[in-house]
């Protein structure tokens, strides 16, 4: 098959997500800058998606970074990677969560998550995460060399999932 390649737009004000790409293989998302802040906006969002998935060199500034959901492995895995994700939270009575990057309810492979730089900013919230993975079946998930300030409290990296290894993130 061929590379889905999505790759140096400007998204500005979209009204719920900037880029979401859902049922499809061999995804490339590089060089894109995002900027959406409405209440639930993601920047990213990859929803049952094939392997390889590459997530890099991004820039987002939105209330949610990036999604990566109910994705499965063909050997290759996921790198998100070198990424700048600034979430500004403003809870509303719609959604009261940020969060940097999100894995969930995923059966992927060897997920990556390397040199991103991601900020929590802005009025606390009830979920303020970075690095967030929820009920992963992921057999080998990375998270190393991540810079994560969170001024909203609450922690950097938040696992409910199991073979996660996490090393020199700040």
């Amino acid at each position: 098959g061929s590379v889905v390649v999505v790759q140096n737009n400007d998204c500005v004000s979209q009204s719920n997500r900037s880029i979401l790409l859902d049922n499809i293989s061999d995804i490339n998302i590089q060089n894109n800058k995002m900027d959406n802040q409405y209440y639930f906006a993601y920047g990213i969002i990859v929803a049952r998606a094939m392997q390889p998935i590459r997530i890099t060199e991004n820039r987002i500034r939105s209330r949610l970074g990036i999604l990566l959901t109910n994705s499965t492995s063909t050997g290759d895995g996921a790198l998100i990677a070198n990424n700048f994700i600034n979430v500004i939270g403003s809870p509303d009575t719609l959604y009261t969560s940020a969060l940097g990057i999100r894995i969930i309810s995923s059966t992927t492979q060897d997920v990556n998550i390397y040199y991103n730089t991601i900020r929590l900013s802005g009025t606390p919230m009830n979920n303020n995460n970075g690095i967030y993975i929820d009920y992963s079946t992921s057999t080998i998930q990375n998270i190393k060399n991540n810079i994560i300030v969170n001024e909203m409290g609450g922690p950097a990296i938040l696992n409910y999932s199991t073979g996660v290894t996490s090393n020199y993130n700040n």
